[in-house]
């Protein structure tokens, strides 16, 4: 008897589905978790084929977007820890997104990690110089 296979991309989204209609954000983020732990790498990451570039890219921004909503939860509940470490891994996926520092700047400082901010806001600065060359927004916390 043949089973059904069911592809880790197949679960990823569903589980991605799931958590955009549950009104509970606790049920939402438990949904968001599952998909995010899913999520263990790039689709086909060495395949150069033009074919893999699409999906490859709507999955990361998928990842991302989950990501920033685990944060944002997170951020919700006051669970600054959890929090940050969403962010930290939305940064790792998307290290050129200056927003991202700045929130993980506004979690370390309701931790009352100064060192920190500092650490991430050079982080900010070189990562931007380096593969941008651009300095940060004049917005973004100092």
């Amino acid at each position: 008897m043949d089973t059904p296979t069911v592809l880790d991309v197949a679960r990823f989204e569903t589980d991605l589905t799931d958590a955009s209609v549950h009104e509970d954000a606790y049920q939402k983020e438990l949904c968001l978790i599952k998909a995010a732990d899913r999520y263990v790498g790039d689709l086909f990451p060495t395949c150069v084929e033009e074919w893999a570039a699409a999906p490859r890219a709507r999955l990361r921004a998928q990842l991302i977007d989950a990501l920033g909503q685990l944060s944002t939860l997170a951020e919700a509940r006051q669970a600054w820890r959890a929090a940050h470490q969403y962010a930290d891994r939305l940064l790792w996926h998307d290290p050129l997104h200056e927003a991202t520092y700045c929130r993980i700047m506004q979690i370390q400082a309701r931790l009352g990690d100064t060192a920190s901010i500092t650490r991430t806001y050079m982080q900010c600065c070189d990562v931007l110089a380096s593969e941008l060359a651009v300095e940060p927004h004049e917005s973004t916390p100092r």
